[in-house]
């Protein structure tokens, strides 16, 4: 997935938001695999006949997207505060923009926390699942802090 405007970051923070304990992202297709009888036993299946999505590349795109959105909520709170002939238009809109991406980082950590809990078992995928969640407390705080 391209992370290039508003709508993609805002798509994948929602995607992210979705994930339940025990499923599993399949990256190349965005699709979340839930853990049912039939899953398990096709993506056995699957990983005899191709190399499976690792970890780690879950957790670098969920950093990419987490990234993308606070470099979006920073472009966005320095264009709020430029002077402008239509600032009163231009701050609804960004103001618009800054609470869906404020709102879409709070509603992925619970998809993050459902990831973690789904390998608790693996405690290097964890613990930098939960440098993200830190990532994205501090900077929800920060903007909260700036914007109100």
């Amino acid at each position: 997935m391209d992370l290039q405007t508003f709508a993609d970051v805002s798509e994948a923070l929602k995607f992210i938001s979705k994930l339940q304990p025990g499923d599993k992202v399949q990256l190349h297709s965005l699709k979340i695999i839930s853990p049912t009888p039939w899953n398990v036993v096709s993506r056995t299946l699957k990983n005899w006949r191709v190399k499976s999505e690792c970890k780690e590349e879950t957790i670098i795109w969920i950093q990419r997207v987490c990234n993308k959105a606070f470099e979006m909520l920073n472009e966005e709170g320095l264009s709020l505060s430029s002077s402008s002939e239509d600032k009163e238009d231009k701050g609804k809109t960004v103001g618009h923009r800054i609470s869906v991406l404020m709102e879409d980082l709070v509603h992925a950590k619970q998809g993050i926390r459902n990831l973690i809990s789904t390998y608790y078992k693996n405690k290097i995928f964890v613990s930098k699942l939960e440098v993200i969640l830190e990532n994205i407390c501090h900077n929800v705080s920060l903007v909260q802090n700036i914007f109100g």
